[in-house]
């Protein structure tokens, strides 16, 4: 979708495996959470595109956040048109996007700092 285009991102990009379970084992514990961190995220689009087909193992199928425990990266992207990037106010669009993608962020970093404090 950002072929040839402009993007910003946010989240997390090819954690390591302690990282990724640790993440997953947040997602799992607490779903609510990292879903409404996601919502809050306005404008941003979960990139789905490097998931397994299966659940991993140790996590039900049956799970509500089963589509996310499968992830292997939990990267969003928000689309940056040619006329914001090249514009007068490039950093304020920046900035502002960039807050609503905050408690994401805070989300998978609580995960990674308890699998890199174990």
């Amino acid at each position: 979708a950002y072929i040839g285009g402009n993007m910003l991102a946010a989240g997390l990009y090819a954690p390591q495996p302690t990282v990724l379970k640790s993440v997953r084992e947040e997602i799992y514990t607490n779903g609510v959470q990292f879903v409404k961190a996601l919502h809050q995220a306005d404008g941003f689009a979960l990139d789905g595109n490097s998931s397994l087909s299966r659940v991993p193992v140790g996590y039900s199928k049956e799970s509500e956040y089963a589509e996310y425990l499968k992830l292997k990266d939990f990267s969003i992207m928000h689309p940056l048109p040619d006329s914001i990037l090249y514009g007068d106010h490039l950093v304020d669009y920046v900035t502002t996007t960039f807050r609503k993608a905050k408690e994401y962020n805070d989300t998978l970093n609580r995960a990674v700092e308890h699998a890199l404090n174990d």
